[in-house]
């Protein structure tokens, strides 16, 4: 069983001054060389033809050999090098931060905020403070302005509670409410009322 796995291949561009690979590829260089050194001695010979009487109509040799692909110096316009630039900042010094928490330390960091907010309170209720019967007056005033201790709130926590225990003791008033009756029979969900 093969046991090696070649994840990646890549032939490589070295070869060896003395290796057979050189030695050809070498030839193959100089033979393309001399084909181009033959094909400019080709180019540079002048056909032979009759010289014009004019000297300003004396033809002339153009270099460039693909007559589709001219482009004059002049029409040229300059490419712009791309450069990159990149500027990085040091990053800013970090330290490194553990710890553990569990739920009585959240318990008694909560107690300790409530027992400061308390002091904090007293403080200002004794930094203002005039005589004690000022002071009574205003508890009054500022607890029966308060929604919490309002007519209103103490109705509705007054039928809050009506409500409760009438549904929770549902089964009982409705047979406080209706008399068991044989005519019940004949009516829809409703006893009689009683006398």
């Amino acid at each position: 069983v093969d046991q090696v796995v070649f994840h990646h291949s890549m032939d490589g561009g070295i070869l060896l001054r003395d290796s057979p690979d050189d030695q050809d590829q070498t030839e193959i260089q100089k033979r393309k060389e001399e084909e181009a050194q033959g094909q400019e001695q080709d180019d540079d010979k002048e056909v032979e033809f009759d010289p014009p009487e004019d000297p300003q109509e004396m033809p002339v040799k153009n270099p460039l050999r693909n007559q589709f692909n001219f482009s004059d110096r002049a029409a040229q316009t300059k490419n712009a090098i791309l450069r990159e630039r990149g500027w990085a900042t040091e990053p800013p010094p970090t330290t490194g931060f553990t710890g553990t928490v569990t739920q009585w330390d959240i318990f008694d960091q909560y107690m300790i905020e409530i027992e400061l907010a308390k002091e904090k309170e007293k403080d200002h209720h004794t930094k203002g403070k005039g005589s004690f019967d000022d002071e009574g007056d205003k508890g009054r005033k500022k607890d029966s302005n308060t929604p919490i201790y309002s007519d209103n709130m103490k109705l509705s926590i007054k039928l809050m509670e009506r409500m409760v225990n009438q549904n929770a003791e549902a089964e009982v008033y409705h047979d406080f409410k209706y008399w068991e009756d044989r005519s019940d029979e004949f009516r829809d969900g409703e006893g009689t009322l009683l006398p």
